[in-house]
């Protein structure tokens, strides 16, 4: 069995709310989630074991509700995103400093899709869609462009270079540059309500 099937018949066990399943996913994403958590801040263990079961409970009500879907990548790898999230919130709610790279690719189970999403505002509970909006407002006219074919319209990255007059290599580094601006004015304006 290929990995992409054995992520495939996971997922399908999850659905089917398998208590194996579950324990197993809850396993492989707590032995990366918690060193990685522990080695860039000064979270407790507990503190990331709280924000580990937090991501479980929306991955839980996200998979129910059909707001995720396997598309072929491991399942560990969002529940994984998820859990950054939650740190980075619980890091920058209670003040504690983050290093640069905290949110960026952490080169586990994924290509450049991994990094900080739109979607994953929209799927998390607190998430803060006016701060979002206001975030879009403020990028330059060809990231909220590039922002708004890719995540809102959905086209793909060489459609994307091909509306904004770029190659798809470009597209890919600006819209992981955008991403990464989008993100901080996001969480700047989060912060500032």
């Amino acid at each position: 069995m290929s990995s992409s099937q054995a992520d495939e018949a996971l997922y399908q066990a999850l659905v089917s709310d398998e208590k194996k399943a579950w324990n197993t996913l809850y396993a492989d994403v707590y032995r990366r989630f918690i060193p990685y958590a522990l080695q860039r801040s000064t979270v407790s263990e507990d503190d990331a074991g709280d924000i580990l079961q937090e991501a479980f409970a929306v991955f839980s009500v996200n998979l129910r509700n059909g707001r995720y879907q396997f598309v072929g990548k491991p399942v560990g790898a969002y529940v994984f995103r998820l859990c950054q999230l939650k740190w980075y919130t619980f890091m920058r709610d209670t003040d504690k400093p983050l290093p640069l790279d905290s949110l960026r690719k952490t080169g586990e189970d994924d290509d450049e899709d991994f990094e900080w999403d739109l979607a994953d505002v929209a799927n998390t509970p607190g998430g803060d869609l006016n701060a979002l909006e206001k975030a879009m407002l403020e990028l330059q006219d060809g990231c909220r462009k590039l922002m708004q074919f890719f995540y809102v319209e959905e086209k793909s990255l060489a459609e994307c270079g091909a509306l904004l007059g770029i190659q798809e290599g470009s597209a890919k580094v600006k819209r992981f540059r955008c991403a990464q601006q989008l993100r901080d004015l996001y969480f700047r304006y989060r912060k500032d309500d």
